[in-house]
């Protein structure tokens, strides 16, 4: 459903990682996009977020800190 709407949006993806909680089997999947702008990304979380199975959707600063994988 989430590639769906990217490609929908037109939206390239330029990397993927993802970390599985075992604790409670769900995943955080951490995508970096090309986003033609603020606008485009307001539309694109929504989107996202309304997936079926998407339980929340974050933007993440690149070199911003916390996240569970260490990536940058």
């Amino acid at each position: 459903d989430i590639t769906n709407v990217l490609s929908e949006e037109h939206v390239n993806i330029s990397s993927v990682s993802t970390v599985v909680h075992p604790h409670d089997g769900s995943v955080s999947i951490y995508l970096t996009l090309e986003i033609a702008g603020v606008g485009h990304l307001s539309r694109v979380m929504s989107r996202i977020e309304g997936a079926r199975g998407v339980l929340r959707v974050e933007r993440v600063l690149e070199g911003a800190k916390g996240r569970p994988d260490g990536a940058h």
